[in-house]
């Protein structure tokens, strides 16, 4: 989905929607990787909680323990066994534990199926820094529109 032919696919984001009654929460996974700058970046997700009278809020960032290479990579420069990598991938996702829990108590559910968009070293600058990704907001919002969904992500009320 990037148009840009120079730019290099480093990884996939994940976009998903979850609703409860007329509240709508908006969640972007970011995967860990290297940025532009050639720095390390933990798996960040970017949260927000849209409401009708509330349309429009600020995205929030939360980011993953960050693994050292050490532990990502074995001495021989191949990722080591399956149990080790489970540990690993455990270690990096627990940070959304306490996020997705909350959202299973307060009754949430997915409104459509995730989105799966592409991610771009750039993209990572933009999480290493703390700023919300919009270029990978856009591209899960155009496939959000080719999906046919409504165009306003929080619904009118009454409606």
């Amino acid at each position: 989905m990037t148009t840009n032919n120079d730019t290099t696919v480093i990884g996939r984001a994940v976009y998903l929607e979850m609703t409860k009654d007329t509240t709508v929460l908006q969640l972007l996974l970011m995967p860990e990787g290297y940025s532009k700058s050639q720095r390390f970046t933990p798996m960040t997700c970017f949260r927000r909680r849209l409401t009708p009278a509330a349309p429009r809020k600020t995205w929030r960032m939360i980011s993953a323990h960050t693994t050292s290479p050490a532990e990502r990579v074995s001495t021989s420069g191949i990722v080591g066994d399956a149990e080790r990598n489970k540990a690993i991938a455990d270690k990096i996702l627990r940070f959304l534990d306490p996020t997705f829990s909350s959202l299973s108590a307060n009754n949430y559910k997915l409104s459509h199926d995730p989105i799966v968009v592409e991610v771009t070293t750039e993209d990572l600058d933009c999480s290493l820094t703390g700023k919300t990704p919009y270029k990978v907001l856009g591209r899960a919002l155009k496939v959000r529109k080719a999906m046919g969904l409504p165009a306003d992500v929080v619904p009118k009320p009454g409606i």
